[in-house]
């Protein structure tokens, strides 16, 4: 009973939306993963602003950093003039923070 009444319903005109009306609806420049990771950061979820910056470095990377690598990101924040405590500091709070995302 259950599979036809879903069936029925998927099935009922009225809720039929054309690809063309859902692709507009949608910008098609955002990226959902990057989006939810971006809100995520702007709540605030216990990241300190050192994994902030770590984390936006890797959303909006800048040209000169080429490939996106844990060696690239280091080495791009030891030219920034951190030290290799914070940088891991900064690494293992990510790790833990996507854990619970």
């Amino acid at each position: 009973m259950w599979s036809y009444l879903c069936a029925l319903q998927a099935m009922n005109p009225c809720n039929y939306v054309p690809a063309e009306e859902v692709e507009e609806a949608l910008p098609y420049y955002l990226d959902p993963e990057k989006e939810l990771i971006a809100k995520e950061i702007a709540l605030g979820k216990g990241l300190s602003e050192e994994a902030k910056f770590v984390v936006r470095l890797v959303l909006e990377s800048p040209q000169e950093m080429g490939l996106i690598t844990k060696k690239a990101i280091t080495e791009y924040l030891r030219n920034l003039g951190w030290p290799y405590k914070r940088i891991w500091l900064a690494f293992n709070e990510i790790r833990e923070w996507l854990k619970e995302v």
